[in-house]
């Protein structure tokens, strides 16, 4: 890598390297038994170059190839247009101390991960015989490496732990699928409590409730929540901001919500999954106040923007390739949140849930709805939900949707609990608690 970033130096304005071998295992099940086992190992590398105002990116999984990427980096410079990009300078003392490393899942074989399935698989089995289940326990280590010309060589490593399980029913003729997933940058031994979740779902959608079409108080879990996820983060992008196309345009400072809300994107929490001593472009990580008390205090960038809206970057250049996507070699960094939270109160689920007399819970919805997430708006179908009425769950309803704009729906914010958890979506990873939203527009066919 040092020749590469000599050889880019000596023809270009700046360069930069990142770096990263990643070593994944995982146990597959299938009707309670394994029947697949994944391994694999990845080197990759991007090489991102500047010259003339012009910016190039190339990217490869043959590391030694050192002049074909430097070639390929200096053709797409050829074809760029000038921007505002300024490359950084830190020095090691600059970067914190995160935890992003457990020696101990960094050791976890597949026998181990075995183990853990199996496990879960015995508790459905006892309690759901009639279940047809689904899961996937795997592990992954990643050593990271960034330098530049500007001085920059950092490296850390980073280890990554997800299980999920997806538990089949059928009942009156319908097939209902029911999933549960964890992630943590640390290994947990048992996953016993997941399993009783599943187990749980399933117990709940075996009665079926009414709920008419209406408004109604919603209560989201961490899983449900990915339905107001997507419009959430990007309203906070800073690019998104500056081209005047995020609904808080002009709203900082400003009240948004209730002053028990507070929204942070912290990618220096230890054992975060997206935490680290800096971003993919080697911007140091720092705790980032979105929202604070109810009040806009804040949005997030990479360096580009950072450069184009003269600001500075936020440590959160990562390199992600789309909304439904996760960390993908090929892509530059952009602006994407990292651990993107939402901060939990004192309060248990059991005793906020006391003072609601009547309201939907949504545990899961199907896909990614119907929405404009550029303005805020959100309109999808709930796959899993239960109607909560006099102190219990009656039972799963089915055929309706929930819809609504995202800041409005914040504005009538009930409460948040202090079950927070971190939840990998198909949109990203986000750590939040269940959450309780007066008067939501809810759709249904009766």
């Amino acid at each position: 890598m040092e020749k590469l970033l000599e050889l880019a130096k000596n023809h270009t304005d700046w360069a930069e390297i990142f770096h990263i071998k990643r070593d994944y295992r995982a146990v597959n099940f299938k009707s309670g038994q394994v029947y697949n086992i994944e391994g694999e190992e990845e080197e990759g590398i991007t090489l991102r170059v500047r010259k003339d105002g012009k910016t190039g990116f190339t990217s490869s999984t043959n590391v030694s190839d050192r002049e074909t990427i430097f070639k390929r980096a200096m053709d797409i410079v050829s074809v760029s247009e000038k921007t505002p990009f300024q490359i950084p300078c830190y020095k090691n003392n600059d970067y914190r101390e995160v935890q992003t490393f457990d020696e101990k899942l960094s050791h976890v074989n597949e026998e181990d991960l075995m183990k853990t399935g199996h496990e879960m698989m015995g508790v459905i089995k006892e309690c759901k015989p009639s279940i047809t289940v689904t899961a996937e326990v795997g592990r992954a280590k990643s050593n990271i490496r960034l330098l530049n010309t500007s001085g920059i060589d950092k490296d850390f490593k980073r280890t990554f732990y997800t299980v999920s399980l997806c538990g089949t029913m059928v009942r009156d003729e319908e097939q209902l699928e029911i999933e549960s997933t964890f992630s943590s940058v640390s290994f947990v031994d048992s996953q016993k409590d997941l399993a009783f979740k599943l187990v749980e779902d399933c117990t709940n959608s075996e009665r079926t409730a009414l709920i008419k079409s209406g408004t109604l108080p919603v209560i989201f879990s961490a899983r449900g929540f990915k339905t107001l996820y997507p419009p959430l983060y990007m309203a906070f992008c800073g690019d998104r901001v500056g081209k005047k196309i995020s609904p808080l345009v002009d709203k900082l400072g400003e009240k948004i919500a209730p002053p028990f809300l507070n929204i942070v994107d912290d990618n220096t929490v230890p054992f975060g999954p997206l935490s680290g001593p800096m971003d993919d472009e080697g911007v140091p990580s720092r705790r980032n106040e979105l929202i604070k008390e109810g009040i806009l205090k804040g949005f997030y960038y990479d360096l580009a923007g950072a450069g184009k809206y003269n600001t500075e970057s936020t440590g959160n250049g990562i390199k992600r390739a789309s909304l439904y996507e996760g960390f993908k070699l090929t892509t530059p960094p952009n602006p994407w949140p990292g651990n993107f939270m939402i901060m939990p109160s004192e309060k248990s689920k059991g005793d906020l849930m006391k003072g609601i007399k009547k309201a939907l819970i949504v545990e899961d919805v199907l896909g990614a709805g119907q929405g404009n997430n550029m303005s805020g708006e959100f309109s999808v179908n709930v796959v899993l939900g239960f109607l909560w009425e006099d102190g219990e769950i009656k039972g799963r309803v089915k055929d309706i949707m929930i819809a609504g704009n995202v800041f409005e729906v914040f504005k009538n914010l009930l409460w948040v609990a202090k079950d927070s958890r971190w939840e990998h979506s198909f949109f990203g990873i986000y750590n939040v608690p269940t959450m309780c939203f007066g008067d939501v527009n809810i759709a249904a066919k009766i």
